[in-house]
């Protein structure tokens, strides 16, 4: 996919990108990360922006994301990266760009999505949110086993980049199908690399997640064919029981409890959905 012009044009760009990093400190840089690693931002995004005296001063991004929804393949808008210059709030910037961001969704898609701390921007304009879940599996009986390592490079991104590309679904429920690209922008605007990501010994399956203490929360599971969790988890840091960030219904052996529901930002969506009043999870690596 070509970029948009307005990331094709220096000057634009770069005044797009003063834009991003005034209220996101470094996403520049980790933007050009990403796509040096092949998951490249600019290519995957349609800029909608407000201008002051030819200058651009507010940015709200589209996405055309593929999900694995409620047992369906759709696709959805997802609006990410919403911005303005902080001399330019409450002045209608924020506005106009989202309105014409939402005639491009509406005209595409009849649902929309996003990930936000600040909920109370989006109702505005058709948007609520639906409450998400995340679930604890105890590691099963057994001996231990090699722990999955951090991917390498050189010897292991090839491989990633493959099995993104055809990779079996996280969950029936919610999952996004994309090809890898929100996948590997997603893990480095996390960690600023692919730290985060493992390999696990002698295979093409990958996990993604995140070691506090003992404690491992469980991002995403990236293979060809998803495992059963007694294959799965013995190759996990930490130890004790594994906090789920993803809908486990794909795992069955994890006999996964809910927890409380889940407390990082909100997650909102435009237009019909299937999942309302049902405990589902957004992984963290399909957030935008």
């Amino acid at each position: 996919m070509r970029p948009h012009l307005l990331y094709r044009e220096p000057r634009d760009r770069a005044a797009l990108y003063a834009v991003l990093e005034s209220s996101f400190p470094g996403l520049g840089r980790k933007i050009d990360a990403a796509r040096a690693l092949g998951f490249d931002w600019d290519a995957m995004t349609t800029p909608f922006v407000d201008r002051r005296d030819d200058r651009v001063v507010a940015h709200v991004g589209v996405l055309e994301v593929p999900l694995r929804l409620d047992g369906r393949s759709v696709r959805v808008g997802g609006i990410h990266a919403v911005c303005t210059l902080p001399e330019l709030r409450r002045q209608g910037c924020y506005r106009r760009a989202m309105e014409r961001a939402l005639r491009f969704v509406d005209e595409r898609w009849e649902r929309a999505q996003l990930y936000t701390s600040q909920p109370a921007l989006y109702e505005p304009f058709g948007f609520r949110v639906v409450p998400t879940t995340s679930w604890e599996a105890a590691r099963p009986p057994g001996p231990a086993a090699a722990v999955a390592a951090p991917v390498d490079l050189e010897d292991d991104l090839a491989t990633l980049v493959e099995v993104l590309g055809r990779r079996a679904p996280l969950s029936q429920v919610y999952a996004s199908v994309d090809e890898g690209w929100l996948f590997g922008i997603d893990a480095v605007l996390h960690t600023g690399d692919l730290s985060a990501v493992r390999r696990l010994p002698a295979r093409d399956l990958f996990v993604a997640g995140k070691l506090v203490g003992e404690r491992y929360t469980l991002f995403d599971v990236v293979g060809h064919h998803l495992p059963a969790w007694s294959e799965l988890a013995p190759h996990l840091p930490g130890s004790g029981p594994v906090t789920l960030a993803f809908t486990p219904d794909r795992f069955p052996q994890a006999r996964a409890r809910p927890l409380q529901t889940a407390s990082e930002g909100a997650y909102m969506v435009r237009g019909p959905f299937e999942l309302e009043g049902r405990a589902f999870a957004v992984p963290p690596y399909a957030q935008h």
